[in-house]
């Protein structure tokens, strides 16, 4: 009780509890348009780490932005699908980024068909859009996502990924 109730203040009886304080900027944006400057934006803002999951990554300027992040020392770490169009980019992202390559194992070819980005542990971008240039011409969706929550799942996710990642690395190594 912050005072002796007593009838003459206002909030008479009013119990305060110490809390959280800290207010988290929390709120969604949704984009449909010019989808790759703002993604780089939000690469440029970051200041501690840029994990990424994607099904496509080839797109050249987006790299670079990552690479100029990693020179200022971010931790930059990336999961891909393991197929050849990822192999085949006009740049060695495993040679620039700990990368690590996903091949979904099951009845049926599958991909790792995951797209989104996390950033400092607060933000997320996530959608239909992949980190191609071809993914610049279509009708494409991102949501970019302040929320650390939100975040927080998306990390849980990244983690599996790149656990399944190093199992399906170990599993080669031991069978070469």
């Amino acid at each position: 009780e912050v005072y002796m109730p007593d009838g003459d203040y206002e909030f008479s009886g009013v119990r305060i509890k110490v809390g959280n304080s800290e207010v988290q900027e929390v709120s969604q944006e949704i984009i449909f348009e010019d989808i790759r400057s703002q993604i780089i934006v939000e690469i440029q803002q970051a200041k501690y780490l840029i994990w990424i999951a994607m099904a496509w990554f080839t797109d050249k300027v987006l790299y670079k932005e990552l690479l100029s992040k990693k020179e200022q020392g971010l931790t930059i770490a990336i999961v891909l699908d393991d197929n050849q169009r990822n192999r085949n980019a006009s740049f060695d992202i495993s040679g620039s980024f700990p990368t690590y390559w996903v091949a979904i194992q099951s009845l049926y070819p599958n991909l790792m068909h995951d797209k989104f980005c996390i950033i400092d542990l607060q933000t997320v971008i996530h959608g239909t859009f992949n980190w191609t240039p071809a993914a610049n011409y279509n009708k494409e969706t991102i949501s970019i996502d302040k929320n650390r929550a939100t975040s927080e799942k998306f990390a849980d996710e990244f983690m599996k990924l790149k656990h399944l990642a190093l199992i399906n690395e170990k599993a080669c190594d031991h069978n070469a």
